[in-house]
Parts: structure tokens; sequence; C-alpha cells
């Protein structure tokens, strides 16, 4: 139905702003990486990557496929290749590898934090041609990404006549990575602790401090 017609906290935030909804992908990306040493680790012989990457694929196949139907186009322009369930087909190609190729919590967790300071950094970068750093809608160095990377394809416009941006962009989606990247490790982490929930529950308490 209409978003003027539902509850403020299951809708997304225009922009600016927090709600429950703007929660829900981030909370399901940290369940797939809570998910997946339970699945790999211990196992032998571990999933093949060639399994994986078949995974992944259908995944993307899938989101695409839904995308054609809402949006049946023939043209390049109006063709999107990106989605969630795109996103989520890229996410986990990443972090199963990574999971796959690891066995302590220490290597996720590092790449969790690289891939943050990496995506941290460019926001605070002016995009090529600007003479300051922007995160208004379309602009800045995410935007940027987004029309070098995604141009050919369709993006999202906005009300305020931003320039186009994709919402499951290239930029974004480090930080999806980090964000399932925190979950391997702190499984990996809880596995070999007594009070498993104690340490979960400061990892927690120190991922919402960072991100205030």
């Amino acid at each position: 139905g209409s978003e003027e017609h539902a509850f403020w906290w299951i809708n997304h935030a225009p922009w600016n702003g927090l709600t429950f909804a703007d929660l829900v992908f981030p909370m399901f990306l940290l369940a797939v990486g809570l998910a997946l040493p339970l699945t790999m680790d211990g196992r032998m012989p571990r999933p093949s990557i060639a399994k994986i990457v078949r995974r992944s694929a259908l995944l993307w196949f899938i989101g695409f496929a839904i995308g054609m139907i809402v949006h049946f186009s023939l043209k390049l322009e109006e063709i999107r290749f990106t989605g969630v369930l795109e996103r989520i087909g890229i996410v986990y190609l990443v972090c199963a590898i990574a999971c796959r190729q690891t066995t302590t919590w220490k290597a996720p967790a590092i790449a969790a934090g690289v891939l943050m300071l990496v995506h941290g950094v460019l926001l605070h970068l002016p995009a090529p041609g600007d003479l300051i750093a922007s995160m208004a809608p379309g602009e800045g160095m995410s935007g940027w990404l987004d029309r070098a990377i995604l141009g050919g394809t369709r993006l999202y416009g906005h009300p305020d006549n931003a320039p186009p941006f994709d919402p499951e962009g290239p930029l974004s989606t480090l930080s999806a990575i980090a964000t399932t990247m925190i979950g391997i490790a702190v499984q990996r982490m809880s596995v070999r602790r007594k009070k498993p929930v104690i340490m979960i529950a400061a990892v927690a308490i120190l991922c919402l401090g960072l991100t205030l």
C-alpha cells in the first residue's frame, strides 16, 4: 500500500534519520555471517568454491529475474543489475570464500575493519570534479561511483531532483560485506567462550557506540 498510510517505523527513512525498516537488511546480513561458521567450520570437506559461486550466482539471478518481471526492458539504460538479492549474492560470495579459507575470528574482523575504514574515508573525500565531499542523495563519492560503474543502467532518481544514484551501489556494498564479516568473527569468538552471551553483548555495545 501507500507509504502515507503505513506506520512510520516500518517505512525507510527518506534520507536522513533511522527507522526500524532501515535495520532489517543489515540484521539479515549479520545473520548470514553468524550462520556461515556453523555451516563450514568443522565440516570436512568444506564446501567447494564452485558450490559457493553457484549459490551466489543463483541468488543474483533470482533477484535480477524479479527485477525484470517488475520492470521488463531490453534497453541497457532501463535494466537494473543491482538490488537486494543481487547484493546478498555478492556479499555471500565474498564472505563464504573468506569463511572457507580462514579458521579464526581475527581475519574476518580485520577485513570488516578495513572495509569500514575504506568506506568511511571515501565518504569524506570529494568526488572527482568536486571541491568538497557530500553525503546528499546522489552526490559525493558514493553517487559518483554509482554513475561511473552503473551509469549505463537504470539508476534511482530522487524527489529533490538530486543526481541519480543506486541504493545498492558499489560503495555501500563494502559496508554490507563488513557487516557479514562481523557476524563471522562474532560467531567464531562465541564458540570459544564459556559465556558467549556476554561476549556477544559486549561486541554489540561496542558496535553501537561506534555507530553513534
